[in-house]
C-alpha cells in the first residue's frame, strides 16, 4: 500500500486497511475512513479500545460494498452507509455479516445487509442453503459488548435480523424483511428496543421463531417501544408462518415497558407475553391477528416458575383478550377486539392499517395513568378529550399539504442518461419549492427535473435518494433507489461428467451490458483441476481414484457486480486395471 490514504491518493481497499496495520498508525481515534463505491473485501480484526471513535463510512454518494466485518475485541467503532453482503464477493459464503465480541462502544447505522438481495424464486433448499441453521444473521453482537447503537439498518433475506447479547444497546429505526429464525433477540441489562419494522418470517426448520423475543433472563431495564412486527404479509409466499410477537421468556424480567407497539401475527396466543414479570408496564399497544391468520393474539403475563409476576400494569391495549397471573396485576381500559367487527375498529385492517377509524371504541376511551405521551407516530396524546386505546390517537387530516406524485425506483446503465421530472399538487394551490436529499455524485436537480450519467467508477445501488416538495407549511416525500449499471450475466454452464484419466475441458463466457471488461474466476478446484483466467478455460483430467462428484462455482466480475453458477462436476470411475470393467 504505497498510497498515503489521502483524497487524491486513496488505499486500495477496506480490507487491505485493516489487514495491512493502518490502524492505529495513521489511523487513530477520532479519524475517519471515507469509502467509494466498490468491493473492499471483508474485516475480520482483534485490537484494543480505540481512544475515540474511529468512523468506517460511505463518501457522499458513494457505495462500498464489504462481504463481512467480524470484530473480535476492543471499541469504539462507528460504521455508516455500508452494504455488506456475502453475495459481493466473488465467491459466495454463508456467514453473520456483521459480527462483534467483547467489543464495547459500537454504532452501526445506515448499512445494508443480506445474505443475497433477491429471495423472491427462492424455494425451501435455496434459504436452507444461503441461510440455514444460522449461516446467514443480519447483526450479531455477544460477549463483554456495552454501549451499542444499532440504527436505521435494512437486513434482508437473512436468518436471524439483529442479537444483541450485551446490555446498555440501543436498537431503533431498522427494518428487517425475511428472516428464518428471530426478527429481533436481546439478552441483557438496559436495553431500549424501539421503532424497527419486522416482517416476513420463513419457516425453513424447527426453530421456536419470535418476532421480538428477550430471553433468558434475569433482564433488568428493558423497554420495547413503537415497534411494527408482521409475522408475513405476503400471502402468495407459501414458506411464510406465524412466529410468536413480542416474548420475554425464561425470566425473570425487571422494571419491563413495553407501549405503543403493533403486533401482527399468527401463532396462537402469543401476542405480547412477558414471562415472570416485576414493576413492569403493558401498555397502549394492539396485537391482532395478519389478515391471512386465524389465531388470537392476546397480550399477557405468564410465568414459568421463575420468580412469577408482581407489580405490572397492563392498560390501555388492544389485543384478542388479556390473560395474567400473579400478585398486583393491575388490568384496565384494554379492548378486546373479539367483540367487534374490524371496520368498526381500524381504518383498513385488511391492509394493515389499524389507525382507529372515526367513531372507533378506541377513541378517548384510554386513561392518562403510566401511558406514553405520544403515540407510535409521535403524535401528543391526548387528542381528543382523553387518551385513545392502542397505539395511535386518532387525528383528524388537516388540509393543505402537497402531494407528491409518485416516483418510483429507476435503473440505468453506465454511460447513459437516465433523467425525469418530479410534480406534486397542493390543494391549497400554495406555491411548492423541490428538493433533494441523498443525490448520487455527478447528479444534477434543478426545475424539478433529476439528470445523471453515471460512469463506471459511479455505478452502483444508490438506495436513500429522496425527493421532497414542500409549500412552506407542510412535506411530502419519497425515497427511491437508483440502480446504475448492470450486472454481468454467465451463460449457462451445467453439469459435467467424464471418466477417470479422461481430459473434460470447457470456456466459460459472460456479457456485460455496460461493456465493462470482465474478469473470470472460480472456487476451490479439485485436484489437478486448472482454470485459465485469460482464456476462462477450464481443464482436468482426473487420475484414476479421483472417480466421485465435485462441485466447482465459477464467477464472472466486472469489479462491481459478480455472477455466477456453482456445478457438479461427476468423475466415474474407469478400467484402470485392464479386466475389462470399470474399477470401483
Amino acid at each position: 500500500m504505497s498510497n498515503d490514504g489521502s483524497y487524491n491518493n486513496p488505499w486500495s481497499t477496506l480490507q487491505a486497511v485493516f489487514d495491512n496495520g493502518k490502524i492505529g498508525n495513521p489511523v487513530v481515534g477520532g479519524d475517519t475512513i471515507l469509502c467509494r463505491t466498490g468491493y473492499h473485501g471483508e474485516i475480520n480484526y482483534s485490537g484494543s479500545i480505540n481512544s475515540d471513535y474511529i468512523t468506517v463510512e460511505a463518501q457522499q454518494g458513494h457505495i462500498p460494498r464489504l462481504k463481512r466485518i467480524t470484530l473480535r475485541s476492543g471499541g469504539r467503532w462507528i460504521f455508516r452507509g455500508l452494504t455488506i453482503s456475502p453475495e459481493l464477493a466473488p465467491i459466495y459464503e454463508a456467514g453473520k455479516t456483521f459480527y462483534a465480541e467483547n467489543t464495547d462502544y459500537i454504532t452501526i447505522e445506515n448499512c445494508n445487509l443480506y445474505s443475497k438481495l433477491d429471495s423472491s424464486a427462492w424455494t425451501l433448499n435455496d434459504w436452507q442453503r444461503f441461510v440455514g441453521n444460522n449461516q446467514s444473521s443480519g447483526i450479531h453482537l455477544r460477549g463483554s459488548c456495552r454501549y451499542v447503537t444499532i440504527r436505521n439498518n435494512t437486513l434482508r433475506n437473512v436468518y436471524s435480523g439483529i442479537i444483541v447479547d450485551c446490555s446498555n444497546a440501543l436498537v431503533e429505526d431498522n427494518v428487517i424483511e425475511n428472516f428464518a429464525a428471530d426478527g429481533l433477540v436481546g439478552n441483557g441489562n438496559d436495553q431500549v428496543w424501539q421503532y424497527n419494522v419486522v416482517m416476513n418470517s420463513v419457516n425453513i426448520n424447527s426453530n421456536h421463531d419470535d418476532l421480538l423475543q428477550i430471553a433468558p433472563g434475569p433482564n433488568y431495564r428493558i423497554e420495547i417501544r413503537g415497534n411494527i412486527l408482521i409475522s408475513g404479509p405476503d400471502p402468495g409466499n407459501p414458506l411464510l408462518h406465524g412466529a410468536q410477537g413480542i416474548g420475554l421468556w425464561d425470566g425473570p424480567n425487571y422494571n419491563i415497558i413495553i407501549e405503543n407497539n403493533i403486533v401482527m401475527n399468527d401463532h396462537g396466543g402469543h401476542g405480547i407475553k412477558c414471562s415472570d414479570c416485576q414493576d413492569s408496564i403493558i401498555i397502549n399497544n394492539i396485537a391482532v391477528n395478519h389478515p391471512y391468520g386465524s389465531s388470537a393474539p392476546e397480550i399477557g403475563t405468564p410465568s414459568k416458575g421463575r420468580g412469577g409476576n408482581n407489580n405490572v400494569t397492563i392498560r390501555n391495549n388492544i389485543a384478542h383478550g388479556i390473560g395474567w397471573e400473579g400478585t398486583n396485576i393491575v388490568v384496565d381500559h384494554n379492548l378486546d377486539v373479539d367483540n367487534y367487527n374490524w371496520d368498526e375498529l381500524f381504518v383498513d385492517w385488511a391492509n394493515y392499517n389499524l389507525r382507529p377509524v372515526a367513531g372507533s371504541p378506541a377513541i378517548d376511551a384510554g386513561t392518562p395513568l403510566l401511558a406514553p405521551n405520544i403515540d407510535i407516530d409521535g403524535t401528543s396524546r391526548p387528542q381528543g378529550v382523553e387518551y385513545d386505546i392502542g397505539a395511535y390517537e386518532y387525528t383528524v387530516s388537516q388540509p393543505g399539504a402537497p402531494v407528491l406524485d409518485s416516483i418510483g425506483d429507476k435503473s440505468i446503465g453506465e454511460d447513459e442518461l437516465l433523467t425525469f421530472t418530479i410534480n406534486a399538487t397542493d390543494p391549497d394551490g400554495d406555491p411548492i419549492t423541490y428538493s433533494i436529499q441523498g443525490k448520487p455524485v455527478g447528479a444534477t436537480f434543478a426545475n424539478q427535473t433529476f439528470s445523471w450519467t453515471p460512469t463506471h467508477s459511479e455505478a452502483g445501488q444508490y438506495d436513500n435518494v429522496t425527493f421532497i416538495a414542500d409549500d412552506g407549511e407542510f412535506q411530502d416525500s419519497e425515497t427511491i433507489t437508483i440502480t446504475a449499471g448492470y450486472a454481468p450475466i454467465l451463460d449457462s454452464i451445467g453439469n459435467k461428467s467424464v471418466d477417470e484419466n479422461t481430459t473434460l475441458t470447457f470456456t466459460i463466457n459472460a456479457t456485460d451490458a455496460d461493456g465493462n471488461l470482465i474478469t473470470y474466476s472460480t472456487g476451490s478446484l479439485p485436484n489437478g483441476a486448472k482454470f485459465d483466467t485469460n482464456t476462462a478455460t477450464f481443464d482436468w483430467t482426473p487420475a484414476y481414484g479421483q472417480a466421485g462428484s465435485y462441485s466447482v462455482t465459477f464467477s464472472a466480475t466486472d469489479d462491481i457486480y459478480t455472477d455466477s453458477e456453482t456445478i457438479s462436476i461427476t468423475i466415474n470411475p474407469a478400467d484402470e486395471d485392464g479386466d475389462g470393467l470399470p474399477d470401483a
